[in-house]
């Protein structure tokens, strides 16, 4: 499969800038790949790639601006007739001009490398994010019924509750959610006859775990929740693949 330049940055901007809390994304060309790595902190971690094939992007940049370039992506005219044409400087990839035939034209620049290594120093030129896995997982699968049950809890709890902790009871996994002091606490079953044990302890954020769960409905994508207090989603999205490596916090925070 061919992939264009906006087959490419859609897929790109869909998966890995869900979430507000990621503001910059890299992209790497290695071996007919590109490598997509964006982070937040440790809250938040995603890794991936496309096999790309020949491409416009023949060397590292880094997206900013993620909501422009979705924007930009989304118009209706660059859609239906566009090119979007990759534009160089003597350093190197410096922006992005997009056109159709009738000759709208927008613009959108590239952040440097060496200003991405100034502002997250894990995505330095020369860094790769390093995740040493899931211990211990309980992988389960992904469905729109479970998107549309954890979507209800937000819909009624959402406001008030914005973490959620996980149980098994006889071999079903659920998801709970409850005020500080047990003011008001609901339960809903994500699936059943899970094998593994989930860690009591741990609790994840309501929004970001429904975020990510949409993104992974389609496709041959996969949940492995760890004993670590880490979740992550591998989502094929039939372009790239892609971990999404969401961390808990303990009861104690």
């Amino acid at each position: 499969m061919t992939l264009s330049l906006r087959d490419i940055l859609q897929d790109v901007v869909k998966h890995a800038a869900f979430d507000k809390l990621i503001e910059f994304i890299r992209i790497t060309p290695e071996n007919n790949e590109l490598l997509i790595e964006a982070l937040s902190g440790s809250e938040l971690v995603i890794f991936g790639s496309i096999k790309s094939g020949e491409t416009d992007i023949d060397e590292q940049v880094a997206l900013r601006d993620l909501d422009f370039l979705k924007a930009l992506l989304n118009l209706s005219n660059y859609k239906e007739s566009s090119e979007i044409e990759v534009k160089r400087s003597r350093e190197g990839i410096d922006k992005l001009v997009f056109s159709d035939d009738d000759n709208n034209t927008d613009q959108y620049r590239f952040m440097s490398i060496e200003l991405l290594a100034n502002l997250v120093p894990q995505l330095a030129a020369d860094n790769r994010i390093k995740f040493k896995g899931i211990r211990d997982a309980l992988i389960i699968t992904p469905s729109k019924q479970m998107a549309a049950t954890v979507a209800g809890l937000i819909s009624v709890y959402g406001a008030n509750a914005p973490l959620f902790t996980l149980e098994i009871e006889d071999g079903d996994l659920f998801i709970e959610v409850s005020g500080q002091q047990n003011n008001f606490m609901g339960k809903r079953l994500l699936t059943k006859n899970v094998k593994g044990n989930v860690t009591k302890g741990y609790r994840w954020s309501l929004g970001m775990f429904s975020s990510i769960l949409n993104l992974s409905v389609t496709g041959n994508s996969e949940i492995h929740i760890g004993d670590n207090g880490a979740i992550m989603f591998k989502v094929n999205s039939g372009i790239g693949e892609y971990n999404i490596i969401t961390v808990a916090k303990s009861n104690t925070e």
